[in-house]
Parts: C-alpha cells; structure tokens; sequence
C-alpha cells in the first residue's frame, strides 16, 4: 500500500496523472512496468564484481529481463512525453516536472533521453525510498509505544 501511495504522488507531480484512478489496463501495465523495474534492479549481477564472467549474467536471463524492463520504461516514458507535447491538450494551470524538462529541452543541449533518465529517477527515488521510509517509522513507532503515543 505504501509503494501504491508514494507512486501515486510520484507521478502526480512529475506526471500530472495518477495512474490508480485510471482503466485497469493503464493501472496493471504501470504497476507491472515498476515492479518489474524494481525486480530487476535489486537482483545481483556477478558482473558488477567479476566483469570477466558477464556471460552468467547473460545466461541466466538477467540481461534479457533487463533489456525488456527498460524498453517497458522507455515505451511508457514516450508515452508520457507525447501526452505532454499533445497540442489538443489543454495548458495546466500548474507545470509538472516534464513540462519543465520539456521547456528547458528548448534552450539546452537535453534530449529525450536524458529527459526519461530523470524522469525513471524520480519515479524509482520517490517510490521505493518513500515507502521504505515510511514503512520503517511505523516500525519504530510501534516499538516504542511511548513516541506513538505522543504522536
């Protein structure tokens, strides 16, 4: 539930879309996409330790999980970037954190990528690391009765 919350308010501010009050397809593929993401970070590559023995990585499955999960990202990525470029699209009364990439983009050397790079920072930095936060003061608080107290 913290993950879902802190992904929530993740994506409402860089975004300016919530993705758990949407279809259930966009809200399945957006839950898939990240905890897929996750997974796949957090596994131990033997090659960040022993670079001369890569090929366990290859064959375990990892480099292709890899590559699908960040052409999942990169495909949602676009996707957001397009929703934002839509001329249709009515102006916010607010900019969000890709409207300021996207109008800085116009007088800087950015390109997409570095856009979608910042944009699967904030997404991973605020999800997980928030939740996790959370999750460990409520932990604390529940042992030490006297601070739940006072809160």
């Amino acid at each position: 539930m913290l993950i879902t919350l802190t992904n929530n308010i993740a994506c409402i501010t860089a975004f300016s879309k919530s993705y758990e009050g949407g279809n259930e397809n966009e809200k399945a593929k957006m839950r898939g996409v990240i905890a897929e993401g996750a997974y796949v970070l957090s596994r131990f590559f033997v090659e960040d330790f022993l670079r001369w023995m890569w090929w366990i990585d290859a064959v375990s499955g990892l480099y292709a999980k890899l590559k699908k999960s960040f052409l999942d990202f990169d495909d949602f990525y676009e996707q957001v970037i397009e929703d934002h470029l839509d001329p249709k699209k009515s102006k916010p009364e607010r900019e969000d954190f890709v409207d300021v990439l996207l109008r800085v983009q116009k007088d800087s050397y950015l390109t997409r990528d570095h856009i979608k790079g910042v944009m699967m920072n904030i997404l991973f930095g605020a999800t997980d690391t928030s939740a996790s936060v959370v999750a460990w003061a409520m932990v604390e608080l529940i042992r030490n009765p006297r601070a739940m107290k006072k809160c």
